[in-house]
């Protein structure tokens, strides 16, 4: 858990609220949910009490959690407020979950997710290419041009390894995450598996790659358990890759991250940077059958650090407003009258402003504050400069050398041109 200072929070919230916008121009509206949950809500989506904080509720005397999933509370939402539909629903939501993680030390334990959910959509297909598109366009109202959507289908395994015996299943899902093809066959054969099952199941950390894994596919799993998943994975891909949603396509027909939560269809969002998915989603029908109410499912949800990581790896930085810091001469009392009209004038074109000390300590004032501009009143007129700092990159005119000599009595008009020199647009 950590602190996020102005400039990271700044970004975080700017890249949520594209995600946020871009979800809404689907038809997903967004609800608020508790930080808290009852235990037994979050393990019956499919969560491990074990990586939840938990606590004993004081007037119930009910286990409660700080939730680690959002889904199971969109799951409770739904099954209690919406049990009739009408169909589907959809749903986003802004959320931070908490989970005790133990992997590499830097990973945060509290993240930040923006997501959403559609509930009762049929038929499958057409469920899955939504939630696909949803989520890659989102990515790219955010700025990122260069991302790959891994796609993967959570019943080609489990057809497969469901069989076997408890024992059995997990070293075989463990060498199927390790791709470990020579001891998959001994765990495989142990098992009592044989024949066409046994060379299936041997053949699935093979079958990644792009298009030229389907004939290897249909070879490897044909007549098996497995083929009804795969075909139904291939029909995704393929409309998916027609409908261009993403600049990459990769496949991974043994996938087994996360496929104990996923029914059917599930994909990751990958791009060079965080070393981690931007963000997982998928088919899950069963989660709902645990809330009582039977009906198919689907989402994503986004990892925002990740996002923020991946955009500065690619260099983008995401479009950002201006922020004047306002200063006027030493001992000019005039001049300093002037700053409180100036500012009113400026945050009424939605110009964010302060003001600041005087001239000769402002450029350090605003270089730690992150402000893009300085704007100095004295005796000769006013003056607009750009102020050389990493977060002026922000600002599509910040860091130009150019500097604006102007009136600095008539504050109307002025602000009207710090606006105009900064982008924003004055609202009618």
């Amino acid at each position: 858990m950590r602190d996020w200072l102005p400039r990271q929070a700044r970004r975080r919230a700017r890249v949520s609220e594209r995600v946020l916008s871009s979800l809404e121009l689907f038809g997903y509206q967004r609800v608020e949910l508790p930080l808290f949950e009852y235990a037994d809500v979050l393990e019956r989506g499919f969560g491990n009490p074990e990586e939840a904080v938990c606590f004993v509720e004081p007037e119930t005397g009910k286990l409660a959690a700080l939730r680690s999933d959002v889904t199971p509370q969109i799951a409770r939402l739904v099954s209690t407020r919406h049990p009739d539909g009408p169909w589907p629903v959809r749903l986003s939501y802004q959320a931070s979950v908490l989970r005790r993680r133990r992997e590499r030390a830097r990973l945060d334990q509290q993240l930040l997710q923006v997501g959403f959910e559609l509930v009762g959509a049929s038929p499958q297909q057409s469920a899955d290419l939504e939630v696909l598109e949803a989520a890659t366009s989102a990515l790219v109202a955010t700025g990122l041009t260069e991302f790959t959507v891994d796609l993967a289908h959570a019943q080609i395994v489990g057809a497969l390894v469901d069989p076997l015996g408890p024992r059995a299943r997990a070293e075989a899902l463990e060498c199927l995450a390790l791709k470990d093809q020579t001891e998959l066959r001994r765990v495989g054969t142990r098992a009592g598996l044989t024949g066409r099952a046994l060379d299936a199941l041997v053949a699935l950390p093979e079958l990644h790659g792009g298009a030229d894994v389907w004939p290897r596919a249909a070879r490897a799993l044909g007549g098996t358990a497995a083929e009804g998943p795969m075909r139904s994975l291939e029909g995704v891909w393929q409309a998916a890759v027609r409908a261009e949603l993403a600049p990459h396509f990769v496949l991974d027909l043994g996938e087994t991250r996360e496929f104990y939560y996923y029914t059917g269809v599930m994909f990751h969002l990958l791009a060079e940077g965080p070393g981690e998915p931007l963000g997982s989603g998928g088919r899950y029908d069963t989660l709902f059958e645990r809330f009582e109410l039977p009906c198919p499912a689907a989402g994503f949800a986004f990892h925002i650090s990740n996002m923020c990581w991946a955009l500065d790896s690619q260099g983008k930085q995401a479009p950002g407003r201006g922020r004047v810091l306002l200063t006027a001469a030493a001992g000019n009392a005039e001049l300093a009258a002037l700053l409180g009209p100036l500012q009113k004038q400026l945050r009424a074109r939605q110009v964010p402003c302060a003001a600041g000390p005087e001239p000769h300590q402002s450029d350090a004032y605003a270089l730690h504050w992150d402000y893009t501009h300085v704007l100095e009143l004295s005796a000769a007129g006013a003056r607009l400069r750009a102020v050389a700092l990493e977060a002026a990159a922000e600002n599509a005119s910040a860091g130009e050398a150019t500097e604006l000599l102007l009136d600095g009595t008539d504050v109307g008009k002025l602000a009207q041109v710090v606006a105009g020199h900064l982008g924003v647009l004055e609202e009618s």
